[in-house]
This record gives structure tokens, sequence and C-alpha cells, in this order.
């Protein structure tokens, strides 16, 4: 689970994901926590979280995302837009959240340096967010795994979930 060196800065700037932005001044973060305890969220319309990182050779073109998430992001890799999730705009009517409930998204990687993964991201005005059986309103989880790893991983979820619903 990436919890841990991500950055966060409020506002909308598309060279907040390029791999070069010095993000020495933006503050730390664990964009894991329930929408609830993170209150610049409900105040701001756009904000990023960044997170830098490096892959084992071993690794290259392997590896996957799930991503848990309460409102709506455009994920970026090194300035790539790899994946929108929802709908991110200035004007917050427009905003439109999703959560892919952790279904695997391809993560790119094809070099050894170091790389940055930029998530532009908003919540959803308007949703009423409720915590129902235990689960939290995450504002943003990533998990990496192998492709094969995050596709167990799911079907070992849906599975769980399928076999809990309540009739």
């Amino acid at each position: 689970m990436l919890d841990k060196n991500w950055k966060f800065q409020i506002g909308d700037n598309a060279g907040y994901a390029s791999r070069d932005y010095d993000d020495s001044q933006w503050q730390l973060i664990n964009p894991t926590l329930d929408i609830h305890e993170i209150p610049v969220l409900w105040k701001h319309s756009v904000v990023w979280f960044r997170l830098q990182f490096k892959v084992d050779s071993r690794l290259l073109g392997q590896l996957a995302m799930m991503i848990q998430q309460a409102g709506a992001s455009e994920i970026y890799l090194n300035r790539k837009l790899i994946k929108r999730l929802g709908t991110i705009s200035k004007n917050s009517k427009e905003i439109i959240a999703i959560n892919p409930l952790g279904k695997p998204i391809a993560l790119p990687v094809d070099e050894i340096s170091g790389q940055v993964l930029a998530v532009c991201y908003a919540l959803q005005p308007g949703i009423r967010y409720a915590t129902h059986w235990d689960q939290s309103n995450k504002d943003l989880e990533i998990l990496i795994n192998t492709f094969e790893g995050a596709n167990f991983f799911h079907f070992q979820n849906a599975v769980y979930f399928d076999k809990s619903e309540i009739i």
C-alpha cells in the first residue's frame, strides 16, 4: 500500500505532474485517511498528490495499481496521463466521483530511474459520504502489485463480497 511519503498541494497546475517539478515545499500527507480526516479537501475543488518512488528492474512492465477512492482523479506517471477515474473540473458542479473498487489498472513503469506518480483529485460536492459496516471513505488508496497478484487479489475480494451479500 502506498500510504507514506506522499506530498499534497492545493490548486490545479498541470506542471505538478512533471517529474522535475520541485515539490519540496509541499505538505506530507497520508492519502489513505478517511476524507473526513482531511478537512482541506472540502474547502478546495482541486488538489494534487505526488509520490516519488523507484522500481526494481525485475518488475518493469509488470505492475498494476489497485485503487479505491472517494472522489475523482486523473493519474499521471512522469507527466503522462495514465488513467482518469471520474471527471475533474474547475467547475465543482461538473466533478463526478468514481470508485474503481480495486480493479487492477496498469502502472506502465518502463525504466529504473526515479518515478513520479501524481494525482489530480477532487471530491464531488453534494455526495453524502457515510460509513457502513466499518468501511471508511478513503480519500485515495493505491496498492501496487504485479498484474497476476492484482488480478488474484481483486478476484478474492469479489468472491468475499459476493458471498457476504445480505439477502
